[in-house]
């Protein structure tokens, strides 16, 4: 399960030294490594006003006509560094989703189990927090393949309060997430290390003693590379096929995309 972690911060640090410190010296593989940063990441979330500080630059973005850093509804960029990305959560109570509700739950990811393909902290910044079912489980089975089932070694019921950090390890711990009674904020460190993320992430159906997957989430990485390469498929060019085919051959790639090469 995600392990909830204790710290000790120390003296405010700002975006900037956070990452230079996460991407020099954090084993982005390794979650033990990525633990102990716990007490700098936390000097920097839980820094008064921040809130404030990211709305209004944000909005200045806005107002001189930039790109939001919203990749999403609800998420945002607060700054990266090599494969170490800081962002931003905003989680909604159900009671202020609109007329499109279900859709609006796919967003924030409510009701569904699901892993992750990084490992990364979450620190509880506002509001009551999200309330997350976490499992354990044994990733060995996962093959990629839609009905694979992974036993639940572990399970329990946790919020993120304000205050609380959590650490989620990649393909191990997987969560249901639910609604706040109110509006919630979380931070979040995450470790893109090419070594996971060229690995699956998964929806899945929870049973007894285990999930078994039903589909993938569409905007991750690998559902990209996958869309990309059908696309690609249809072209009717030889060094693009002679392309697909070395694709299909790399065994570094998620058995998804080289299937979709083919």
């Amino acid at each position: 399960m995600a392990l909830q972690i204790d710290v000790r911060p120390g003296p405010a640090v700002d975006a900037e030294t956070l990452l230079r410190i996460a991407a020099s010296e954090i084993d982005g593989r390794c979650a033990a490594s990525i633990a102990s940063i716990a007490d700098v990441f936390v000097a920097y979330a839980s820094r008064p006003g921040l809130a404030a500080h990211l709305a209004s630059k944000a909005l200045a973005h806005l107002v001189d006509a930039k790109p939001l850093p919203f990749y999403s509804p609800q998420s945002f960029v607060i700054a990266s560094h090599q494969h170490v990305l800081l962002r931003g959560n905003l989680w909604m109570p159900t009671a202020s989703l609109g007329p499109l509700r279900s859709r609006e739950e796919e967003v924030f990811s409510y009701h569904r189990a699901h892993d992750h393909n990084f490992h990364f902290l979450t620190y509880g910044y506002s509001g009551p927090g999200y309330e997350t079912e976490l499992f354990e489980i044994d990733p060995s089975t996962l093959t990629g393949a839609i009905g694979d089932r992974a036993r639940i070694v572990a399970r329990r019921k946790a919020v993120l309060e304000p205050g609380s950090v959590m650490l989620y390890r990649a393909h191990v711990d997987a969560h249901i997430q639910r609604p706040p009674a109110k509006l919630s904020l979380s931070i979040n460190l995450m470790f893109n290390h090419p070594a996971l993320t060229s690995q699956e992430q998964y929806w899945f159906d929870v049973e007894s003693d285990h999930l078994r997957v039903t589909g993938y989430p569409e905007g991750n990485k690998i559902s990209r590379q996958a869309q990309m390469l059908r696309t690609a498929a249809l072209l009717p060019d030889a060094s693009v096929r002679e392309a697909l085919a070395q694709i299909s051959r790399n065994p570094g790639l998620a058995p998804r995309v080289r299937a979709a090469a083919v």
